[in-house]
């Protein structure tokens, strides 16, 4: 589930969205929230936090932590040990964390049965040799790629998302993450703040 929150600058949706944490933690919904602000913001948003409720335990990245690959694993150590009240990272940071590889695999496998379905409305739509479907083809075969990729990789994943058992996201400026992949053979204008949801549901 999720909850988007469209308040205008200054309408409290920092205090709004720290309260909301901090109720979700209580009642249960939350045991590690974390929450993913522009990079200049951290330090303010740890700080209202402390303002709000004094005793709350919060990690947050500071600019030390991005110093070096091994400052930001350190800090990703701190986070997956330590019970947290709330753990506040920046836009990029949050970007460069990676998902295990089965959840990669996973979500590969859903795209390409996805972009499969719309390949056969798209044959229905226009026939086979259709601009829509030999778009929808090239990026199907991509996708097949990166899922072959996936499996001869070999590599030792670093931290990866699920590593820190976080369970809830707050996302501040939300519509910066928003243009997530639609297949269709119309033109749409983009889909368009802060938005909060269990982790089940964005990854």
């Amino acid at each position: 589930e999720g909850t988007l929150v469209a308040h205008v600058v200054g309408a409290g949706k920092t205090f709004e969205g720290i309260a909301g944490i901090m109720e979700a933690r209580r009642l249960g919904r939350a045991t590690k929230p974390m929450v993913v602000v522009p990079n200049n913001l951290t330090e303010q948003w740890a700080a209202d936090f402390l303002r709000l409720y004094p005793t709350a335990k919060v990690a947050y990245m500071t600019a030390q932590d991005t110093k070096s690959a091994d400052a930001a694993r350190a800090f990703w150590a701190r986070v997956a040990s330590g019970d947290w009240d709330a753990v506040i990272v920046g836009h990029s940071r949050f970007s460069q964390l990676g998902v295990s590889r089965e959840r990669k695999a996973s979500n590969l496998r859903r795209r390409v049965a996805e972009l499969s379905d719309s390949i056969v409305n798209a044959e229905r739509l226009g026939g086979r040799t259709s601009f829509s479907v030999k778009r929808l083809e090239r990026i199907r075969a991509r996708m097949r790629k990166r899922m072959d990729a996936l499996r001869e990789d070999r590599s030792i994943e670093g931290t990866t998302f699920e590593d820190l058992g976080v369970d809830f996201l707050f996302v501040d400026e939300a519509h910066n993450f928003k243009n997530l992949a639609v297949d269709t053979a119309l033109d749409v204008a983009g889909l368009t703040n802060a938005a909060s949801s269990k982790c089940e549901d964005l990854l």
